[in-house]
């Protein structure tokens, strides 16, 4: 009983997991380019016989789904688009990190770079590009003033490769991996990919979810009454 118990409980810190994760999905359903993020559970032998060095308590984690999101026209110049699945590369905190969010803006060192600061990553480094007339083509070659400063950095991973989230829709390999820089990609200047989150899906699922939860709590509610009964009984003798 106690590991049916134990797995409840897991269960339920799974729940609270899930809710948080569509909760952030919902919130961001118009932030260009956000991937939406899922919980991956571990199976169930997995939760019974857990491997060496974990415990029953850390059953699943988040990742993040990579399917693409629609395209739409902004007709802003430092608003891009890449049809294909690379990732720009931009300098996170401490490393380099890839978001799909494109709707890029001048900071005030005269770098391109995130709507939350982070510098966007050329084939050089840092992208300054100042304060002239700005145009990227299809292949991400940057041109100010019509003289070329350098070309966006573009990168895959391999398919199997799973991302967590840093926040701020900056997304880093779950396992050490190293991206290839991706040739076969276009640039769209002037649109933004889309959030790739359905938020009516997400309303099912966190309803679902609570759902789940609820009957969760009330098996755990059943069985402190159980034992409070037991202790009773034993009490009596």
């Amino acid at each position: 009983m106690n590991d049916a118990l134990t797995l409840t409980v897991q269960a339920m810190h799974t729940d609270l997991q899930r809710v948080e994760a569509l909760s952030h999905n919902m919130s961001n359903a118009t932030t260009p380019g956000y991937r939406r993020q899922v919980n991956v559970t571990r199976p169930f032998l997995e939760h019974m016989n857990p491997p060496e060095g974990t415990t029953r308590i850390q059953g699943s984690g988040p990742t993040v789904d990579l399917s693409i999101g629609a395209i739409k026209q902004t007709h802003r110049a430092l608003d891009l688009a890449i049809q294909g699945s690379a990732f720009f590369v931009v300098q996170g905190p401490t490393d380099p990190a890839y978001t799909r969010q494109g709707d890029f803006q001048i900071d005030s060192q005269g770098r391109l770079a995130t709507t939350s600061g982070y510098p966007v990553l050329g084939q050089q480094g840092e992208i300054t590009v100042g304060s002239g007339a700005i145009e990227i083509d299809q292949h991400g070659l940057i041109k100010v003033d019509g003289r070329p400063i350098d070309t966006l950095r573009l990168v895959k991973f391999d398919s199997d490769i799973q991302m967590k989230s840093l926040g701020n829709n900056l997304l880093v390999p779950i396992k050490t991996a190293e991206p290839v820089d991706d040739k076969n990609v276009t640039i769209l200047s002037g649109s933004l990919e889309a959030a790739n989150v359905v938020p009516m899906r997400e309303m099912v699922s966190l309803m679902e979810t609570m759902r789940h939860f609820e009957a969760s709590q009330r098996l755990v509610q059943a069985y402190d009454e159980a034992v409070g009964k037991s202790i009773q009984k034993l009490g009596e003798f």
